[in-house]
């Protein structure tokens, strides 16, 4: 297993340890993520280069998930979208093969690609979606409701493939370390943005040093995440235990920095929100699933 470089409060469950690889036909290799708590934010001495912190990045607070994860290692790539899915391909950058992420994707259509591999995998699928409009997945498909299918309601609970909260996708890139990108404190290093992208998406995993400490590649740069949260100005009042974000709200979360931003804007702190019918560029997903151990 791959080991973090500075610790974090992390707990192992199922005989899995950090990083640990598993291999999936359809969506590449998927990384262990632990349950475990984390300092949410953006933490003088941590995260405050580039420029520093931003209004919604605080305040702080610990946060704890209890549930582990498989997470995508990449970006959902465009041939995983075409081939690993079937769908056809909405990305702007589209040269030298199809290993780059796929990009130009609303929230809603990457809630109907996290069913569809839920669907090829076997599993139950996590949302369900109401509302939707005759468009092609992929060519603008909106739906104007959606419920997570667990009994709990909370999408940690979902068997199937899932986009991760934001508390999960924040606590999966920093991977246990204090850095304040993903992978590393040398932004050139660790990814894709304004300075070195030539301003366009990359293949996936090739920044001279690809990975974080749990495997995970292109967490800051490249594209920005969907994440499954309703955007709020601030983390003031937010749950501390498997937070979901807002009960409503106009935006759903992006997080991670993109091909055509700059240094402060690929911290791991970094987040942001775009209407769930949002399409651009610069906007991708990756998936995760509960591991649901014992």
């Amino acid at each position: 297993a791959l080991t973090a470089s500075a610790s974090q409060d992390v707990t192992v469950g199922g005989g899995q340890e950090p990083g640990d690889a598993l291999a999936n036909p359809r969506l590449g290799t998927l990384r262990y993520i632990p349950a475990g708590s984390f300092t949410m934010g953006c933490v003088a001495g941590r995260d405050d280069v580039a420029g520093g912190c931003l209004s919604g990045e605080s305040p702080t607070r610990t946060v704890t998930l209890t549930t582990s994860l498989w997470m995508m290692e990449s970006e959902l790539t465009q041939g995983m979208w075409t081939t690993g899915l079937g769908f056809t391909n909405p990305s702007n950058f589209t040269a030298s093969g199809t290993n780059r992420p796929v990009e130009t994707v609303n929230w809603w259509e990457a809630l109907e690609a996290a069913n569809e591999a839920s669907r090829r995998d076997g599993l139950p699928e996590c949302y369900t979606l109401t509302g939707c409009n005759s468009n092609a997945i992929g060519a603008d498909r909106e739906c104007t409701g959606v419920t997570v299918a667990s009994a709990s309601g909370h999408p940690k609970d979902c068997e199937g493939w899932r986009l991760p909260t934001e508390a999960e996708w924040e606590y999966a890139a920093r991977a246990g370390t204090s850095f304040p990108y993903a992978g590393g404190g040398d932004v050139n290093q660790v990814a894709w943005y304004s300075s070195n992208s030539g301003i366009q998406t990359k293949p996936v995993c090739t920044t001279p040093t690809p990975r974080n400490a749990w495997g995970l590649c292109d967490m800051g740069g490249n594209v920005l995440e969907w994440a499954w949260d309703w955007y709020a100005n601030s983390y003031t009042g937010a749950a501390t235990s498997d937070p979901t974000g807002p009960a409503s709200g106009s935006r759903r979360v992006f997080r991670g920095g993109s091909w055509g931003i700059d240094a402060r804007l690929v911290r791991v702190a970094l987040r942001g929100g775009d209407s769930p019918g949002g399409r651009d560029s610069s906007l991708g997903f990756r998936l995760v699933r509960s591991s649901l151990d014992p």
